[in-house]
């Protein structure tokens, strides 16, 4: 597990692209705008994802490629849209994206199976 929590963080560290076996990684209260894709594609392991009180405004697509991912924290963001990729992560039991500005959600999060908190 990797802690980044409340330390000014404008972007992701790089060093988190070399840490391939992380499970949780909570980079939340940070000063985030995106994630990027390659950090993503690199924590295929990941459970836990807390990412809320940033200022992101869209997720990537590789977001989808978490099929691991258990919970997933987004709440208190700029997000406008979940990307329709999101419906992949088929282990998610646990969604929150509170207070973001989105408009509607992806009709297809209905294929989450396991996810029993939105």
């Amino acid at each position: 597990s990797a802690n980044g929590t409340g330390c000014g963080l404008r972007e992701a560290p790089s060093v988190l692209h070399q840490v391939t076996s992380l499970e949780e990684l909570d980079l939340s209260r940070n000063r985030l705008t995106r994630l990027p894709e390659t950090l993503l594609l690199s924590l295929r392991g990941l459970t836990r994802l807390q990412v809320s009180y940033n200022r992101l405004e869209a997720l990537p697509e590789a977001l989808g490629e978490l099929t691991a991912l258990q919970v997933l924290l987004l709440a208190h963001n700029r997000i406008s849209r979940l990307p329709h990729q999101l419906s992949a992560c088929g282990a998610l039991k646990l969604l929150d994206a509170s207070d973001n500005r989105l408009q509607e959600l992806p009709g297809n999060l209905a294929r989450l199976t396991a996810l029993s908190t939105l």
